[in-house]
């Protein structure tokens, strides 16, 4: 059941072929995916408490990464969470997937461990995006006994200068030290040793070194990398860099798929073929997006907003420091949004500009309802099926 989930869940989805790298088997998680499941399909203005939370230890980072909408456009004040108001907020949401990042460097928080020791006694799995700057056998040691889950180190070319152009004020060398760092020190943990993953953001300054960072990855580290597009959180500028109209990418990310297939590398293959997907074949009209019934976000200092394409708070659901998390997810602010969301996306300036759809979850419930058609009259919204090319196009063709 575990791995159908995944296959149906990733497919389509960049997000969930990174966050389903290790899913919880246990009778509580599967129950909290169920309902959450069922919220979706009702698509009411109220849902079953989230099974993600995105939960932003701290704000604080040591680097200034140009596709990062904190360096230029955030205007928010950053800080660290203190540590009794996140055991608060994670007992009450109660999540099973907790992910310790959204725009800080977590590993700059001094209570890391604590955090990811109180998740784990609670049964939720722990993901830690890091740049993997501030590594430390110590903390790394500390942190995978604690019972972190998952490592998902932003690796965005294995190139040195272009590595240094994109991550301002890393240095390649000491990153590929810390990063066998980590395999090293996980490596004594055997059975327990958490998901070590990269995640490469593509930009014009990278997109052509797709196949080189398939290679480098697996030579230096046997591991693979996982690629997704930067998002433009709306601003003209970061649309700039971006890879849709650009031809080059669309060549490496053929050459890439290539290169996964020769080396048996099925994930590597279907996250292309995603991207591709996602590029040549956006998803016109209805397009579908589930995230306020399953996942919500938290700044450091307890505001609750709907997704990480609101860095700034544009869209504040409610504070944690006054206000219950119950009364935030069955709130006005959160029932208006998801009724509004689901009658026009475009409304929205920032869901208007975002390309994630969840051609995933919404094909596996139409599927449902093909096979099932009684059920259909439980939801509160049409699940048309979503059908794309399973193929990649020839190398230079242009998107549709």
């Amino acid at each position: 059941m575990v791995g159908l989930l995944k296959r149906l869940l990733g497919k389509e989805s960049i997000a969930f072929q990174v966050v389903l790298r290790r899913i919880p088997a246990s009778p509580g998680a599967l129950w909290k995916l169920a309902t959450n499941g069922y919220s979706v399909y009702r698509s009411g203005e109220t849902s079953f408490p989230p099974v993600s939370l995105n939960l932003e230890s701290t704000a604080k980072c040591n680097l200034k990464c140009p596709m990062c909408p904190r360096t230029d456009y955030m205007t928010r004040d950053v800080g660290n969470m203190d540590l009794a108001f996140y055991r608060r907020i994670v007992a009450e949401i109660d999540p099973v997937f907790i992910a310790l990042a959204q725009f800080g460097e977590p590993f700059l928080h001094p209570q890391l461990e604590e955090m990811v020791a109180f998740a784990a006694e609670r049964g939720s799995v722990t993901r830690i995006t890091t740049n993997a700057t501030a590594f430390t056998a110590r903390r790394l040691k500390s942190l995978i006994q604690a019972g972190a889950s998952h490592f998902l180190i932003s690796l965005d070319s294995c190139d040195r200068e272009t590595y240094e152009r994109i991550r301002v004020g890393a240095r390649f060398d000491h990153v590929m030290e810390n990063i066998r760092l980590l395999l090293e020190v996980a490596c004594g943990f055997g059975e327990r040793a958490p998901v070590i993953s990269f995640n490469v953001t593509l930009t014009r300054e990278n997109a052509g070194e797709i196949p080189a960072m398939i290679a480098f990855c697996r030579r230096e580290f046997g591991l693979s990398p996982t690629f997704s597009k930067s998002y433009t959180y709306g601003e003209a500028a970061l649309r700039e860099s971006a890879i849709h109209t650009w031809p080059p990418a669309h060549a490496a990310i053929r050459a890439g798929y290539d290169l996964g297939r020769e080396l048996g590398l099925p994930e590597v293959c279907d996250n292309l073929r995603t991207l591709h997907n996602d590029i040549h074949h956006p998803v016109r009209g209805y397009r579908p997006c589930f995230w306020p019934y399953f996942t919500t976000n938290v700044t450091w200092d307890g505001r609750v907003y709907p997704c990480c394409n609101y860095f700034d708070c544009q869209m504040e659901m409610g504070d944690l420091r006054s206000q219950s998390f119950r009364e935030i997810w069955s709130g006005r602010a959160y029932r208006q949004f998801r009724r509004q969301l689901l009658r026009d996306r475009e409304q929205f300036p920032i869901c208007r500009a975002c390309e994630l759809v969840d051609v995933g979850i919404n094909n596996a419930i139409a599927r449902v309802e093909r096979f099932l058609p009684p059920v259909r009259i439980m939801a509160g919204r049409r699940f048309l099926p979503i059908v794309r090319p399973v193929g990649m196009p020839p190398v230079g063709s242009a998107p549709s």
